[in-house]
C-alpha cells in the first residue's frame, strides 16, 4: 500500500477500510512493523531493522501474518461471511415481511383448443 501512490480510491481505502484490515493482520513486532503515516524516518528504520534480520527471524513474523489472511480473507472465508451476512439480512426482512414466501396462486383452466385456426 502506498500512501503517495495511486488515485484518489486507492487512498481512501488506504484510510478508511485498508488501514482496519492491515492492523487485523499486523501486529506491530509479531506479524509486520507499522509506521507513523509519513515518517520517512520511521519507515527508513523499519526497513533497515528488516533487512538486517535474518531469514527465520523474518519467517517468524510472516507465518502467522499468512496464517490469519489465508484463515479470515481467503474466497472461502469470504463467501463464508457474505452467507452468513445475507442469510442474517433474509432472515430479518423475513420477519419484517418484506418477502414473505412465495405462494402460488392456484392454477386456472385453460382454453382448450381443438382444431386449426380456431
Amino acid at each position: 500500500m502506498s500512501v503517495t501512490g495511486g488515485g484518489r480510491r486507492q487512498r481512501h481505502d488506504a484510510t478508511v477500510g485498508g488501514a482496519a484490515v492491515i492492523e487485523a493482520i499486523v501486529k506491530n513486532g509479531r506479524t509486520g512493523i507499522i509506521v507513523p503515516p509519513n515518517d520517512r524516518a520511521a519507515l527508513a528504520a523499519a526497513m533497515r531493522s528488516l533487512l538486517e534480520s535474518s531469514h527465520d527471524e523474518l519467517q517468524q513474523m510472516g507465518r502467522p501474518a499468512r496464517e490469519v489472511v489465508v484463515q479470515q480473507y481467503s474466497i472461502d472465508a469470504t463467501v463464508s461471511t457474505w452467507e452468513a451476512r445475507y442469510q442474517k439480512l433474509l432472515t430479518a426482512a423475513r420477519r419484517e415481511r418484506r418477502f414473505a414466501p412465495i405462494r402460488r396462486r392456484p392454477r386456472r383452466g385453460r382454453a382448450r383448443v381443438t382444431g386449426r385456426g380456431r
